[in-house]
């Protein structure tokens, strides 16, 4: 979305942001790095919370400019009182500097001072004068408070007992308060008109009127009546004032509906009450399961934070022995403590909880949700071997023979079966299928995709087996949550192995059965990232596809599927790269995702991120950030460390890409050798890789050029245009550019002379413009114009090269930009110039 008119966000407080909230904010200024009319403003206090410290930990996003707020100086105080007070500074010197020293300059212990000198009758309006006076001795003479809290208290105390009571109920809620749970906490209390002792705390300054809710007009006055309730009260309060508000929003939360923000401040207000709870033990139970309720809604909401939170408070109420008096309860607990910890990436916690339900559980299968996020979250923390094990041994348990290799021929013809089946299969035949409703199957189908997700890392390879077990599954057993993803990957598998209409036609079914079960909401970022990230690239534009992966990271950051979510915004850098979005955008994008990734612990996506990164750096010709540690180098360390296959592939492709633009020979034969070697030994096709086979085909042309009567690099390229001809005849719009040029270079390395190798150039240019490809664009003219230059058309050459300079300047290529105009200059074009 882009902005059109200028928006600027303030928060305030922020310095008692909980995790969740600086999430948020963390996105935010994400966001508002790509936006030009949003301006973001937050204020905070030093002294209070870990927020600086947060701050200082974020090294992306947009330049953050730092606004250090001191007290005021005397100076300040001065025409502050010669405002206020309609006097000249002269006159008020001598009343700011005793109220200077006496507050520090602190605004609202000044502020607060002022009104209590005004109360007490030391600074007055004298009518004869018609002027303000005080009394200077007096004044000098007036113990104050050590600090504005103090004041406040003070001031709080001379007020009547309702307002009172009123303040220090609001200040046990928080600092702001629904107008509506104001009226029931105040009816509770026997205040007998609720409407005007708040009107009258408003009036006093002590509260502001916001909409539906009434907010404290700083923390500091909240701090100051909260202060006034006795410490041993205090948890009786709260306890007191949750189970009442948590009685009038209860049967709306039975009957169905969405839980609002009251719910959530009863339940903190009763967990605030922990020890009063312990004093009547049969209270416990329903704390307990309120504490349940809680955690399921906050996890709908992704606040992941408190819904573990929600489940520690929940689990502090269990009895004793609750294992075997409260089975069902401790189980609920347990499981739903162990999602919200995998939804935050705590592996210790989510063992911990797997842990103490396999000892306690009662099934085998009651332990298979907690045994499930812990496979989740090791593969999510890239710890690939242990979470394969995981998922494995759950399997055998379930009685599965897993088998994660096969030879050929099994292989092509368990392929066949299943192909078979399924085109006999019209779409509406699968769309009523009947729903699994044996949990063992349903299970045994989650484990399976998780090993999966999980080998996707390792050996991609063995997914395709996996793979065809859950697509018989499925045919032979229904309809389950898992089917939609199941019928995705295998029309991955399909797409890979050369049937693009099948694959295409499995991609849309696995969204047409995501809407059927009702699963948008959990499967809508993980079916986006499998149907656009591996299947669709054969049919529909890159550009389009790009902007479902947005959608899709979108998607799960809401659902808290941080791996999807991730994998999404990979694959839309990727995309974007690939088709010519302007490099600083993309350069800035990648290094803000990859940092946000690291934090996060998903190196895999990270280092993906990177590798476009520092792509995008050498072609800009900017060096990286030097505050970032990382080095390119270490890209491909970890992809070896971590035996990440696709990794190292990716690496390989971006040296390709490089090696290339640059006119490095000897890196460029090196290069293609290496993913030569690698591509051949790979079963499963990706976007990026036919990307590599592109780069590769070019480099062979270009080699085979330079040294004529070698047949090897000649048949590397023939065999790039083959493959991608094969492509080009699903989806013209992304792969009839390449193909063309492709051939343009074939011809111009056989003969060097004219033939049809000028329209071959001409229409590869073309295609390119038409259908969106600026950077091919520019290679394909700077091709074309050294194919020109060969036959000795000066003219046309220069034209191709200043075009070519031009894309290039548009895609931000400034290194590439440099070496074009070079390519321009007179003695080049007389003596020839083996680099173009």
């Amino acid at each position: 979305m882009v902005l059109l008119v200028p928006v600027v966000c303030c928060f305030d407080d922020i310095q008692f942001a909980d995790p969740s909230s600086l999430g948020f904010m963390k996105s935010l200024l994400i966001y508002s790095s790509r936006q030009k009319n949003l301006f973001f403003i937050g204020c905070c206090r030093d002294e209070i919370g870990d927020f600086s410290a947060w701050l200082d930990s974020q090294e992306s996003g947009p330049t953050l400019s730092r606004v250090h707020l001191s007290n005021l100086n005397i100076d300040a105080v001065n025409s502050m009182l010669s405002h206020e007070l309609h006097l000249t500074p002269r006159l008020t010197l001598s009343l700011a500097e005793i109220l200077f020293h006496k507050t520090l300059g602190n605004p609202l212990f000044l502020r607060k001072l002022l009104e209590s000198l005004i109360e007490e009758g030391s600074l007055h309006f004298s009518i004869p004068r018609r002027r303000w006076t005080w009394n200077t001795d007096r004044i000098q003479r007036m113990k104050v408070s050590d600090g504005v809290v103090e004041l406040l208290t003070k001031q709080i105390c001379t007020l009547s007992k309702d307002l009172q009571t009123v303040l220090k109920i609001a200040s046990c809620i928080g600092g702001s308060i629904d107008k509506s749970t104001m009226d029931l906490l105040l009816k509770d209390a026997q205040i007998r008109s609720p409407t005007v002792a708040i009107s009258e705390a408003i009036k006093k300054g002590f509260f502001i009127e916001m909409e539906s809710k009434i907010n404290f007009v700083h923390d500091k006055v909240q701090q100051a009546a909260y202060s006034l309730i006795p410490q041993d009260q205090r948890e009786k309060d709260h306890l007191r004032f949750g189970l009442a508000i948590c009685s009038s929003v209860l049967p709306s939360l039975n009957e169905g509906n969405n839980p609002d923000d009251v719910f959530f401040v009863a339940m903190n207000q009763i967990n605030r009450g922990a020890s009063e709870i312990a004093k009547d033990p049969s209270r416990k139970p329903m704390i307990a399961e309120l504490n349940l309720k809680a955690a399921v809604c906050a996890m709908k909401l992704s606040d992941f934070s408190s819904a573990f939170n929600y489940c520690v408070h929940g689990v502090r109420n269990l009895y004793e022995d609750h294992w075997q008096s409260q089975y069902d309860l401790s189980l609920q607990l347990c499981d739903q403590g162990a999602q919200a910890a995998c939804a935050l990436g705590n592996v210790k916690m989510v063992k911990y909880l797997a842990s103490k339900i396999h000892a306690n559980s009662r099934k085998y299968e009651h332990g298979l949700p907690s045994l499930y996020f812990t496979a989740k979250t090791l593969r999510e923390s890239a710890l690939y071997e242990e979470a394969k094990d995981c998922s494995l041994g759950v399997l055998r348990n379930l009685g599965q023979h897993v088998v994660t290799l096969m030879n050929n021929d099994s292989l092509v013809t368990r392929i066949q079966k299943t192909k078979s089946m399924l085109v006999i299969l019209d779409d509406a035949a699968i769309l009523s299928m009947k729903q699994v409703e044996e949990d063992r199957v349903i299970w045994t189908m989650k484990f399976y995709l998780e090993l999966i997700y999980t080998l996707q890392h390792m050996q991609s390879s063995k997914m395709v087996t996996i793979s065809i077990q859950m697509m018989d599954m499925t045919l032979n057993n229904g309809l389950c949550c898992t089917s939609p993803l199941a019928f995705a990957i295998f029309g991955y598998l399909i797409v890979s192995l050369g049937d693009p209409f099948l694959g295409y036609r499995m991609g849309k079914l696995a969204i047409n059965l995501m809407r059927k079960l009702d699963l948008v909401v959990d499967l809508s970022s993980t079916l986006t990232s499998i149907v656009y990230g591996l299947i669709s690239w054969a049919h529909e534009p890159f550009q389009s596809i790009a902007e479902m992966h947005l959608a899709g990271h979108s998607s799960g950051n809401q659902s808290g599927d941080v791996s999807a979510a991730g994998w999404n915004y990979q694959q839309y850098l990727i995309l974007s790269f690939v088709s010519g979005e302007k490099l600083p955008t993309v350069k800035s994008k990648a290094l803000s995702f990859a940092k946000t990734q690291l934090a996060q612990k998903q190196k895999p996506v990270a280092y993906n991120a990177l590798s476009i990164y520092f792509h995008s750096c050498a072609l800009m010709g900017s060096c990286p950030d030097k505050s970032f540690q990382l080095k390119e180098d270490d890209i491909l360390a970890h992809a070896i460390g971590a035996s990440n296959s696709d990794l190292q592939v990716v690496y390989i492709i971006h040296q390709l890409m490089r090696s290339y633009v640059f006119k490095r020979y000897d890196e460029m034969a090196k290069n293609a050798n290496s993913f030569h070697e690698m591509a051949n030994s790979r079963k499963l096709i990706r976007l990026f890789f036919l990307i590599g086979t592109f780069y590769e085909g070019l480099i062979s042309f270009s080699m085979a050029r330079r040294t004529p009567g070698t047949d090897d690099w000649m048949e590397r390229g023939n065999a790039a245009i083959t493959t991608l001809s094969q492509w080009s005849s699903f989806c013209m719009h992304n792969f009839e550019n390449k193909v063309l040029l492709l051939k343009a270079e074939r011809n111009f390395a056989i003969d060097g002379d004219a033939g049809n190798t000028d329209s071959l150039y001409r229409d590869s240019i073309n295609s390119a413009r038409q259908h969106k490809f600026a950077n091919e664009e520019a290679i394909a003219c700077e091709l074309a114009a050294s194919f020109y230059l060969h036959n000795n058309d000066t003219e046309t050459a220069i034209s191709l090269l200043t075009k070519a300079r031009n894309l290039y300047q548009t895609w931000g290529a400034v290194a590439l930009v440099e070496i074009a105009e070079s390519k321009m200059d007179p003695w080049s074009m007389l003596f020839g110039n083996n680099n173009i």
